[in-house]
């Protein structure tokens, strides 16, 4: 089993690589980015919320949602990828129930998950 940890995405110049060269699903919450990277080993997972979306205390509690939110998936996740998450305004007022299932509706949509989510409380969420 792979720590959460592990899967961090710590590399700048990967990060920067995923953000301009990686393929995009967008949401009302999220944005997500992924890059294939290499076969066996664990998906790199990082994520970004601008300046512009608050103050460092708003940001440091949306990051933390958004690592809260993605550990429920790891387990599904295929190997190989770096993906990066990326807020929205929206979602820094959005309940974490919403960020949650918005986050596996795109990964889902972008073919990451290994095993496919059923969901029937999507539309509960929209803005």
């Amino acid at each position: 089993m792979v720590k959460n940890k592990d899967r961090r995405l710590r590399d700048r110049n990967l990060f920067q690589k995923v953000l301009k060269k990686g393929q995009s699903v967008h949401g009302s919450f999220l944005t997500l980015y992924w890059l294939k990277e290499g076969d066996g080993e664990p998906s790199k997972i990082g994520y970004a919320v601008g300046r512009r979306l608050g103050k460092a205390v708003a940001r440091n509690k949306m990051r933390r949602r958004l690592r809260h939110a993605q550990y429920g998936y790891n387990q599904r996740l295929k190997d190989g990828y770096a993906l990066v998450w990326l807020a929205r305004r929206y979602g820094m007022q959005a309940d974490f129930h919403c960020l949650q299932r918005e986050m596996g509706a795109l990964l889902e949509q972008a073919n990451l998950l290994r095993e496919r989510i059923i969901d029937e409380k999507a539309d509960d969420c929209r803005n």
